[in-house]
């Protein structure tokens, strides 16, 4: 009796001993895995957050209409500002383009965002106005947000933002590229002009 008790107890310690010694270590290492995956996932976030906020606040507002000249220059200069932060933040996103690809599994969705990154990239190099490369930031970045950060239960909404998403990406790689290319057959042109595009 003592002897099969002293077996199950030696017994218990080694199974205990083993699984510090060799399991933990590998359950350590898949949490680190883990909670960077999910770091570069909620910075990729972030910046979508931080472009969309500062798209939105300026979306369709009129700085021609009637205030003090001193008002009117301060606005200008928050809206300077906002413009700002929303090219930092896809500068953000380009430089971590591979960390935050990789976080993710499938080939279709790597390659939609990466789609959407290199969009957001040449679009802030076209010639579009400001004014339209907010409207097109808030409409891509809104729809790519609902795409990859909504809650899983929400696979509806999900699925017609990942079908929106698809469709604008479509839409605007080839405005970006057709503007880029008339923008340059125009510069060469001896009637042509380098103003910005409407």
């Amino acid at each position: 009796m003592i002897e099969t008790v002293l077996v199950s107890a030696l017994t218990s310690g080694a199974v205990a001993l083993g699984i510090e010694w060799l399991a933990k270590p590998r359950l350590e290492a898949r949490k680190d895995r883990l909670l960077d995956l999910h770091r570069k996932r909620r910075s990729f976030g972030n910046q979508m957050t931080t472009i969309m906020l500062n798209a939105a606040k300026w979306d369709d507002l009129d700085l021609g209409v009637d205030m003090p000249e001193s008002a009117r220059k301060r606005l200008r200069e928050e809206r300077r500002e906002a413009d700002g932060r929303i090219e930092d933040a896809i500068r953000k996103m380009n430089a971590e383009t591979v960390d935050v690809v990789f976080s993710y599994a499938g080939k279709r969705i790597k390659e939609t965002i990466i789609g959407y990154i290199f969009l957001m990239q040449m679009l802030m190099i076209s010639d579009r106005t400001q004014a339209e490369k907010r409207k097109i930031l808030l409409e891509v970045t809104g729809a790519a947000h609902t795409w990859l950060f909504s809650r899983v239960w929400h696979y509806k909404a999900r699925t017609k933002a990942f079908l929106t998403l698809m469709t604008l990406l479509r839409k605007y790689q080839n405005g970006v590229s057709d503007s880029d290319s008339t923008s340059s057959d125009e510069r060469r042109s001896p009637g042509g002009t380098s103003g910005e595009i409407g």
